[in-house]
């Protein structure tokens, strides 16, 4: 729904006039019949009414029906008579707004006085909650979207082909070393840790933590020390980043770019 629905009083005011019309009554015959029926109205309370100014009692509207029954000549209940879903606009698919925050559908409206057996439906309600959850899924709709498309993207410039179902395996193990601390402190915001994992899944067929282990064990078996340990951590994960290099150079993100990125 984009347009603003018309206010349910302004709805049942320009129903209330079509019928009085149709019966060829005027204004102060309508009036005269409501306060037999127990409803203080003038003539100027029936033009309040009709065009939208005075919003109905639920005791009105109730007794309405029976005033414009009685006006017209109806008033046994039969095939001829009004039910307070008469009222209503005869178009099942309009909105009506209940509230400034809540709207709904005449045929939902009808549901609700019992004079329609069809269900109603979720989507005939147009209230706040129903808007923040389909804000809330079109928000992560274009995040899956946005992530889907960067994924094939980095796959495809570090792989060099498109990803096919057979990929697959290759690009859940990726995913999972992408999020590990190395390709994490790797990435720098430089370069995607996705990039940075599928690339050393090219090159090794391993992960970055993976690769930089086995070299570390062949180089402290003579000096297991912890000091040297984290020494040579950070000298392989170097010295394997500018391996992968000639890899990364098509997902870089460039320098410029990146300190705008930081300044907005």
């Amino acid at each position: 729904m984009t347009d603003t629905p018309p206010a349910l009083a302004t709805v049942l005011g320009q129903r209330l006039r079509a019928l009085r019309e149709g019966a060829s009554k005027r204004q102060d015959d309508l009036a005269r019949t409501a306060r037999g029926c127990g409803l203080s109205w003038s003539r100027a309370t029936v033009a309040a009414i009709e065009t939208g100014r005075r919003q109905l009692s639920v005791g009105e509207l109730f007794l309405l029906p029976a005033v414009l029954n009685r006006l017209t000549g109806a008033e046994v209940l039969a095939s001829g008579s009004l039910l307070v879903a008469d009222l209503l606009p005869e178009r099942g698919d309009q909105w009506v707004a209940l509230t400034p925050q809540a709207s709904v559908r005449v045929r939902s409206l009808r549901t609700l006085l019992g004079a329609a057996v069809e269900p109603m439906s979720e989507q005939d309600f147009d209230i706040p909650h129903r808007r923040q959850t389909q804000v809330a899924q079109a928000a992560l709709a274009e995040s899956i979207r946005r992530w889907t498309t960067d994924t094939y993207t980095t796959w495809r410039r570090i792989m060099g082909r498109p990803l096919i179902t057979a990929d697959l395996t290759t690009l859940n193990q990726a995913l999972e070393d992408a999020a590990g601390a190395v390709e994490q402190q790797a990435a720098r915001g430089r370069v995607p840790a996705l990039a940075i994992a599928l690339a050393a899944r090219k090159m090794w067929n391993c992960s970055l933590t993976e690769q930089r282990d086995r070299r570390l064990a062949e180089e402290l078996r003579a000096d297991p020390s912890a000091r040297r340990l984290q020494a040579l951590r950070g000298h392989h994960t170097r010295a394997l980043l500018v391996e992968l290099r000639p890899l990364l150079r098509s997902v870089r993100v460039p320098l410029r770019r990146q300190k705008r990125r930081r300044t907005r």
